[in-house]
Parts: structure tokens; C-alpha cells; sequence
């Protein structure tokens, strides 16, 4: 891993909650300088109360946390998950410091969804490249560790170290 500080992309969800959970875990993290940030798309009733459980976790670990606000365009033509999923990356982006590094919770199950999807959409071989680990992403680099993870391990995980998370309706 490249060196800089580390943010990592904070829904409050199980996923997210995990990958924040261990590394404020690990002292080399928080050296670094380890902060979340959470993206409120202000898509659902009870995004605000998402942004506020959010900081309850972060305060209770004792990390900072950026909450940014985020319009989504809806008449993008690419459906409204694509729509918010650019709007997010955007705000992220924007808000990397030079050389920070984004860690994003995607693990093993996505990573098979991702590649599914892209051999149902009807991409050749170019296409179905499946997640890296580590790529360039805004002023630093989108980092993914948990890609060769089941979701049912993080869900153990949460389970053992008694977190909780945010259940997203949709």
C-alpha cells in the first residue's frame, strides 16, 4: 500500500462498518492518519439519521469523520444506483487530500457480482475485468482489501465484535 492516510468510504453499513471496525483496530492505520467519510445521497427518509449514526460509530472509536451531502441526478439516464454511485465517487474524490488513500468495503461476493453482471451485459474479454485491489482515484488511490473476503466472514466479524449497522431498504 502506497503511503498517505487512509479514509475509508463509511455507509454505516455491515460491509463498511467491518472494514472501519478493523482498521481502527490496527495502531499502523490511525499513525497513518485514518479518518471515514460518509456520502449522504439523501435518497432515503432516514439519511439524516444514517449521517447521525455515523458519527455516534466514529465518535465511539474515536476517529473524525466527513459527512458530505451529494444531489443526485435522477434524469441521468443511467438509472438512479449508477446516478448516486457517480455522485458519491465525485464528493470523495473532491474531498482525498494529495496521496490519501480511499479504502472502499467491497468484498469477495461483489467482486463475483461485478463480473456477472458485466457477463450479462454482453462485455468481451476487456470487460469483464473484475475490481482491483489498488488504482488511482481522485488526488490518491481507491483501495479495496477486503475483495478476497466472504460477506458471511464479515458478517461473523460484526457478529463477534458486536457492531452495528445500518440495513439499507432498498
Amino acid at each position: 500500500l502506497p503511503s498517505g492516510p487512509i479514509a475509508v468510504a463509511y455507509s454505516g453499513g455491515l460491509d463498511s462498518s467491518v472494514l472501519l471496525h478493523g482498521l481502527a483496530t490496527l495502531p499502523a492505520a490511525r499513525a497513518r492518519g485514518l479518518r471515514a467519510i460518509h456520502v449522504n445521497h439523501g435518497l432515503q427518509d432516514s439519511s439524516l439519521e444514517w449521517a447521525r449514526i455515523c458519527e455516534r460509530a466514529c465518535t465511539a472509536l474515536d476517529l473524525p469523520l466527513v459527512v458530505l451531502s451529494v444531489d443526485v441526478e435522477r434524469s441521468s439516464g443511467f438509472g438512479l444506483e449508477a446516478a448516486a454511485r457517480r455522485a458519491r465517487f465525485s464528493a470523495m474524490q473532491s474531498e482525498l487530500t494529495d496521496g490519501e488513500i480511499m479504502a472502499f468495503a467491497h468484498h469477495r461476493d461483489d467482486q463475483a457480482e461485478t463480473v456477472l453482471l458485466k457477463l450479462l451485459r454482453g462485455a468481451g474479454p476487456e470487460g469483464l475485468s473484475a475490481m482491483r485491489k489498488l488504482r488511482p482515484f481522485g488526488h490518491g488511490h481507491a483501495w479495496r482489501p477486503l475483495l478476497g473476503t466472504s460477506r458471511a466472514l464479515l458478517r461473523a466479524y460484526a457478529d463477534q465484535a458486536r457492531l452495528d449497522w445500518i440495513s439499507d431498504p432498498s
